[in-house]
């Protein structure tokens, strides 16, 4: 962990972006959660500057819900959807990370209500590997009543051509 966290540091080519933002991402996946916090404020920095997009953002979020702190990943998520990431896959993991820090919050109308968006939205190129994940958080999510709007999202996915085995109302 601290040869790749030496190495993400000391990478100063153009992949950089990509370099710290996989290098982060490896190592909170792994519980390298101190390690990974080094590469933050290079992180922060290019995603003030508008540079790494997606994979930038990604790991930021997915940071803060893996250290238990779902308030700060949503906040984060947030403020960079509001910078309009990509319309396809990339785009769409800012999404599901961004329902995971929602129900996580036991916010599960909220969470419905981001899936939603991101079905009605045609110009999105869905991936089901991404999507249903998220889809089957907030089926699962129990802290408020929205058998209403998961019958939309299946309505939805269904016209979207997505299989998701069964997502029900509860």
């Amino acid at each position: 962990a601290r040869q790749l966290v030496d190495s993400a540091l000391s990478c100063k080519t153009v992949p950089e972006c990509f370099v710290l933002s996989t290098s982060c991402t490896a190592l909170t996946v792994c519980g390298r959660y101190e390690e990974a916090l080094e590469l933050v404020p290079r992180l922060e920095r290019l995603a003030a500057d508008g540079v790494g997009g997606s994979s930038v953002y990604d790991s930021l979020v997915l940071l803060a819900l893996r250290r238990g702190l779902p308030a700060q990943a949503e906040s984060l998520a947030r403020r960079f959807l509001a910078r309009k990431p990509e319309k396809d896959a990339s785009g769409e993991v800012l999404h599901e990370l961004l329902v995971e820090a929602l129900v996580a919050q036991h916010r599960c109308k909220d969470a419905a209500a981001v899936l939603l968006g991101l079905l009605e939205d045609r110009e999105f190129k869905l991936v089901p590997s991404h999507l249903l994940p998220a889809v089957r958080l907030v089926q699962e999510c129990k802290a408020e009543n929205i058998a209403g709007e998961l019958t939309h999202i299946r309505d939805l996915l269904r016209i979207r051509g997505i299989k998701t085995g069964e997502v029900r109302a509860r």
